[in-house]
Order: structure tokens, then C-alpha cells, then sequence
């Protein structure tokens, strides 16, 4: 008798918080529940819409037999707004609205009555890093945003502020390029390093390994602090990922290519004992790196294991420069030349492929002692 879709004609008899009952006909009622009643109005109660005695039109939209219930709609009588969404408003379209409200994720931007697009705190801004939208708009601004995604089955409209404005990403290769040197101010300190705010919206990170020639294994923190300005070299690019790769290291010249100009082979030195080990000293130099004396070069009357002996921490001693390799980051070191190569000075005069005589003076577990003649 009332197939589902059919238009029927009642009046409104009686109004409960979730709808209307509509009398059909004396004894049948149909309930327009109240999510039924408008496609665009937020109705919180019934008697915003209706009232008890008013006559009205609604569609069937279904009939429980056994328990002699039929559901009717007020909404179906009209399009519903959100078939025409894919068409009124299509991704990439410029709109503008009003926010209606606003929660921790997102602003809710009203289109048109009924239709809402909702931004995402994520897309409010290139530049700044918004945690709440009340930061950044307030209830009954108007907005201007890009459709970015629309999903009318789900009622959904994502909107988009920031796409308004050039994606600062696009022009950091041009503006930032590898090699280039730039200030920066340091807005967040890791374990793995400093990220370092290149301009409003571009950060570049500065790897723990990329921030001293000569501050191994330290903490980030040790070296810059937090709103410090700071100039890096730019040494990598990945614009697509949003990632900038910087050198804090880079912006000074490398301590041992100075001290190898500095100070060439045979070039005397002084310096602290910085460290002793079994093989040898670390010895303090310009430029806070150490160069080593191995064992071998710290004396010629004694054996090296007998002469470290008579070093400590903080002595300072006068060494000469046997070696310097800038791509290792090793400087070699011999205290025992210091006045010249003993053994050098012995034979001098001799040309190598000659002949001499010696006498064994002593035989060791190291070696042969000899002496010339």
C-alpha cells in the first residue's frame, strides 16, 4: 500500500527529541527521523523544523511490517546538495567560506549551507608548524582555501589554505645550491644532530658528523645550542622528500690541511702530552688535533717500551714532523729527531749501495745492535 519511495501526504502529530510521527491516515503513522528531515539545515530538534498540526509531504523510505513501523523522509523531497559536490566544487578549484568550526586536526570552512570542507592543520601553512587551528584563524573568519580532495559518499571535502601561497620547497634548489654558504638559525637539537632553519619553512639538518673536524663522539648540544645563528654549507638536496642536508664542518677550513701547510716534514714542533697508550703519545697541536709519536720514534738510547716511561699527562715536549696525511687525519711524530737523525749524521758521506764494515755490539729480541767503522 505504501511502496518504498512513494510521496504521501499526512500531518505532524506529535514531536520527540529523535523526529516527527506523521499521521498518513487515521490509524497509521509513519517517524521522519530526525536525520531525515533536511539535506542542509543542523537540526538539533524537531520543533526547528516542524511543528504539531502542520501538514506536510514526505517519501516513504521504509516499512517494517512485523513491528507496523513505517520510516518517511522530508529530505528526499529535494536534491541532495552533495550529488552536485564533484561538479560545484572540483579539485583544484579556488572557493571561499566561512569557519563554522574548529577542533585539534582541523578548521571546518562552511561552502554553502549544508556543505562543509574541512582544512587540515597540516595544510594552513608552508611555513610555520600549526598545533592548533585557533592559532592561525577564529570562528566566523572568512577563507579563501583549494579543494584538494573530494569524496561525496563520504560527505567529505579536504580544502587546502596553504596551496594558495608557492611552496617554498620548490625554489630551494635555486635558492640554496649545493656548495653554498648560508646563516641559519639552529631550531631543534638530536642525539644524530641539529636541524637548523635555513628560512621560514625550509629547515636542513646538520648531521652529528657533519659538525666538527675535531669534536668526535660529543653530543650535538656540545657544539651549538638552540637559537643559535649559525653558517652551513649546503651539501645535499632531495626537494621531493623536503630534505636538506647541511655541514656545520664545511664553513671552516680542515685542521690538518692547515697544519700541513703550516708545518712540513721535518718542521719542529711543541705541544702536551695529550693521551699515552701502548704504542705511543698523542701529543696537543694547533688547530685542537693531536699528531702521535709511536714508540719507535721517542728515543735512540732506549728501547721504546723503556723511554714512554718517563712521560705523563700534561708534559710538554718538542717533536718534529715525520708525516702528515690530511685524508686520514694522522699526523706522524718523532721526539728522538728532534737535533737531527743520529744514524743519518753517523753515516754521513755514505752512498747508498756502498759497501761498510760494522762490529755486532749487541743482539736483542727487537734487533742487532752494530756500530760503523
Amino acid at each position: 500500500r505504501y511502496p518504498v519511495g512513494q510521496k504521501v501526504h499526512g500531518k505532524v502529530v506529535n514531536l520527540v527529541a529523535y523526529g516527527a510521527f506523521i499521521e498518513i491516515e487515521p490509524g497509521v503513522e509513519g517517524l521522519v527521523h530526525i536525520t531525515e528531515m533536511s539535506w542542509t539545515k543542523r537540526i538539533t530538534k524537531p520543533s526547528e523544523l516542524l511543528k504539531v498540526g502542520q501538514e506536510l509531504d514526505a517519501v516513504v523510505l521504509g516499512i517494517q511490517k512485523e513491528e507496523q513501523k513505517i520510516s518517511l523522509g522530508l529530505r528526499q523531497l529535494e536534491p541532495n546538495p552533495w550529488d552536485m559536490v564533484r561538479h560545484n566544487y572540483p579539485i583544484g578549484a579556488r572557493v571561499r567560506g566561512k569557519v563554522r568550526n574548529m577542533t585539534t586536526y582541523g578548521a571546518f570552512i562552511e561552502l554553502e549551507e549544508g556543505i562543509d570542507g574541512m582544512v587540515h592543520v597540516s595544510d594552513m601553512s608552508w611555513t610555520r608548524k600549526v598545533n592548533h587551528p585557533s592559532e592561525v584563524l577564529k570562528k566566523g573568519d572568512e577563507v579563501d582555501a583549494i579543494v584538494l580532495d573530494v569524496d561525496a559518499q563520504q560527505q567529505r571535502i579536504s580544502l587546502g589554505m596553504k596551496q594558495l601561497q608557492d611552496d617554498p620547497w620548490d625554489l630551494v634548489a635555486a635558492k640554496f645550491p649545493l656548495n653554498s654558504v648560508h646563516q641559519g638559525r639552529v631550531t631543534n637539537i638530536t642525539d644524530y644532530g641539529a636541524f637548523v632553519e635555513l628560512e621560514p619553512g625550509v629547515e636542513g639538518l646538520v648531521h652529528v658528523s657533519e659538525m666538527s673536524w675535531t669534536k668526535k663522539n660529543v653530543h650535538p648540544g656540545k657544539i651549538v645550542s638552540t637559537s643559535q645563528e649559525v653558517d652551513v654549507m649546503v651539501l645535499e638536496i632531495d626537494a621531493s622528500k623536503r630534505r636538506v642536508s647541511l655541514g656545520l664542518k664545511q664553513t671552516q677550513r680542515n685542521p690538518w690541511e692547515v697544519f700541513k701547510e703550516t708545518h712540513p716534514e721535518g718542521a719542529e714542533v711543541e705541544g702536551e702530552v695529550k693521551n699515552i697508550t701502548e704504542f705511543g703519545l698523542f701529543v696537543g697541536l694547533p688547530g685542537d688535533i693531536d699528531g702521535m709519536v709511536h714508540l719507535s720514534d721517542l728515543s735512540w738510547d732506549e728501547r721504546g717500551e723503556d723511554a714512554i716511561q718517563n712521560y705523563r699527562k700534561g708534559d710538554m715536549v718538542k717533536a718534529v714532523v715525520s708525516e702528515v696525511d690530511v685524508e686520514k687525519e694522522r699526523i706522524s711524530l718523532s721526539i728522538k729527531a728532534i737535533g737531527g737523525d743520529r744514524f743519518a749524521d753517523a753515516v754521513g758521506g755514505v752512498k747508498r749501495g756502498s759497501v761498510i764494515t760494522v762490529a755486532v755490539t749487541a743482539i736483542e729480541d727487537g734487533g742487532v745492535e752494530v756500530e760503523y767503522e
